[in-house]
């Protein structure tokens, strides 16, 4: 190009996205490195494409574990007593399908570990609920092969143990409460299973136990603390 004349937006945008042809690029190349007023607007457009894609991805994420939340909730609704049914719709209902507490679980066949997946969108929460989780290390007498223990680093106090070799999860919430909350474990396809977690005698813990678990990857969602009642 004579002298510096401009490149326009929509050719700076096909740049970036690469849909010029080989040499249209060479030419916008070799004019970038001359002037600064258009490489100001590459990197303009960069910034742009960043956040609009961060935005969306998030966005997106969002969105798709709340479906999921509500996918869960309504399967459990449908699949357990008629005696908890009344909460579930509560939950669904006056917490917009949100949680007191999530994790995921993956059991895979013996020989490998199961894993832990803590990390999910605060939108998901319900205030109030346990947003972080860490891996507890066990010493001692305490330690046990096959044994991943996750605690919740804020109140209220949760402890998930989960046991690759017995496929059981342990889940300990501390009170005090004013009821006992429900726990549901649930996978992509079948029915989830809905819990009333019991008081643990002689202690400030509420406990569930899962046993038994087949392979495959579970969503374990706790009820709100301040769900409304009926």
């Amino acid at each position: 190009m004579n002298k510096l004349t401009h490149y326009n937006t929509k050719e700076i945008e096909q740049y970036i996205a690469e849909e010029l042809y080989e040499e249209k690029e060479l030419e916008i190349g070799k004019h970038l490195a001359e002037c600064k007023e258009c490489m100001e607007l590459v990197q303009a457009q960069f910034r742009i494409i960043f956040s609009l894609e961060q935005w969306t991805a998030t966005t997106h994420g969002r969105a798709d574990w709340y479906v999921r939340m509500r996918k869960i909730l309504q399967n459990a609704l449908e699949n357990t007593e008629v005696s908890i049914q009344q909460r579930i719709k509560n939950w669904m209902t006056e917490w917009n399908c949100r949680v007191g507490g999530i994790i995921q679980i993956i059991f895979k066949n013996a020989e490998r570990a199961a894993e832990v997946i803590t990390d999910f969108p605060d939108l998901l929460l319900a205030p109030g609920a346990s947003r972080q989780f860490v891996h507890a290390i066990a010493i001692g007498a305490n330690k046990h092969q096959g044994e991943i223990t996750i605690i919740s680093k804020d109140d209220p106090s949760i402890e998930i143990t989960i046991d690759q070799k017995k496929r059981s999860a342990m889940i300990r919430i501390k009170g005090p409460r004013s009821f006992n909350p429900l726990l549901i474990l649930a996978t992509e396809t079948g029915k989830p299973i809905v819990v009333e977690t019991q008081k643990i005698e002689g202690t400030n813990f509420y406990g569930a136990y899962f046993e038994n678990i087949p392979e495959g990857t579970y969503t374990l969602i706790l009820e709100p603390e301040n769900a409304v009642r009926q």
